[in-house]
């Protein structure tokens, strides 16, 4: 496979991660940490950049998956 093939699937892949942990976030708020954590695997895996607006949804720092409102302001 191509590399710009491997960034593509993984961007799709990167984008599922964030819409399930959004999805996820008020019953299992670990689980959505989880999802962060390895959507960021994934994009290092293949030297991807994360969106800009998935980049905001995260802390630099912990990785943790944050919510305006109830752990973000």
């Amino acid at each position: 496979m191509k590399k710009q093939e491997l960034q593509k699937i993984a961007l799709e892949r990167i984008k599922i991660l964030f819409y399930e942990a959004d999805k996820v976030f008020k019953e299992h708020p670990e689980r959505s940490h989880k999802y962060v954590k390895l959507a960021r695997k994934i994009a290092m895996k293949v030297n991807l950049r994360i969106p800009q607006e998935l980049k905001r949804k995260f802390c630099k720092h912990c990785y943790t998956y944050l919510k305006i409102g109830i752990n973000a302001r």
